[in-house]
């Protein structure tokens, strides 16, 4: 018999991210320590919003179908104060017996206040000569933003693997407006252990509009502001203002990254209500801070933890 099911509520609700989203606060629900972070570390965790969801059967699969409208300001370790506003998002699961598939796009219009302050400061010392083009490269200003992803899961008891894939693209968007990453895991569940693999990879490139700006414009006039030559700059503050500027330039616009890791984890559930993980992740990462300079990383780490269920 076909059911259906209208759910409608108002408040705080997880911004819709993957699979392991309704509960990825929950580190006894899943078999990592925590998910992969090149797709679930997106910096906003709840949205302000209105939250449309209908379930339904069709055949042997199970559908679920979650649109979100809503807004949502928060801080951000790189870009400050950061309001995303207009923003909407559907999502779409089904699920038939050992097989779960899942579809995510939304939009927002986001503004970063850190980041508008940057570019007004670097105009101004620059006599206010930057375009309104050149000023869309330095800051984000109402822009509209997109994250779209897919991702499918197998469970058949003993082993199970999953995968998902993710997209963020920001319009004029100073650091990069095309973030990629996708992760694939796997595992094999015997007795109380469960042993599994996981890899996980993110592209995200500078923006080449941006690098471009500072390399020719922004970077040699601030310069010029700071040695001041042929003293025509009398302001002292705007003489520091300028070393302060080219000092954070490479912080603020040369974040490009491409990483790839991989994480093995082995779960113990020593008790009905609580599992002891144990996993080592070796990732290899390039830092891509312009002007060809490129930072090579080969962190590893070894995480041990305990998730308890009351």
């Amino acid at each position: 018999a076909l059911h259906d099911e209208f759910t409608l509520r108002t408040g705080k609700v997880k911004f819709p991210v993957g699979i392991a989203n309704e509960y990825v606060d929950v580190g006894y629900a899943y078999h990592w320590i925590s998910p992969p972070t090149e797709v679930y570390e997106l910096g906003v965790d709840t949205i302000d919003a209105l939250n449309f969801e209908h379930y339904t059967e069709l055949g042997d699969w199970t559908s679920r179908f979650n649109m979100v409208l809503g807004a949502r300001d928060f801080y951000s370790e790189t870009g400050g104060d950061v309001k995303s506003e207009n923003s909407w998002s559907f999502t779409w699961s089904m699920n038939r017996d050992w097989l779960t598939l899942r579809a995510i796009y939304s939009e927002s219009r986001t503004t970063t206040g850190a980041l508008d302050d940057f570019a007004a400061g670097i105009n101004s010392l620059l006599g206010g000569t930057l375009t309104d083009e050149q000023i869309d490269y330095l800051d984000i200003n109402n822009d509209k933003a997109v994250f779209a992803g897919i991702g499918a899961s197998v469970d058949f008891g003993s082993w199970f693997a999953a995968s998902e894939y993710t997209i963020i693209e920001v319009e004029d968007s100073p650091r990069s407006n095309d973030r990629n990453s996708w992760y694939v895991t796997g595992g094999y569940r015997i007795n109380k252990f469960t042993i599994s693999l996981t890899y996980a990879t993110i592209e995200d490139p500078n923006n080449q509009d941006t690098l471009d700006l500072l390399d020719d414009v922004v970077e040699p006039t601030l310069q010029f502001i700071e040695a001041d030559p042929f003293g025509t700059v009398d302001n002292d503050v705007a003489s520091v203002s300028a070393g302060q500027l080219l000092e954070a330039l490479p912080a603020a616009y040369r974040a490009g990254v491409e990483s790839e890791s991989y994480n093995l984890t082995v779960r113990y559930d020593f008790h009905p209500a609580a599992a002891f993980k144990v996993d080592y992740t070796q990732e290899t990462a390039e830092y891509d801070q312009g002007l060809g300079t490129i930072t090579e990383m080969e962190p590893s780490l070894i995480r041990m933890g305990v998730d308890l269920v009351f």
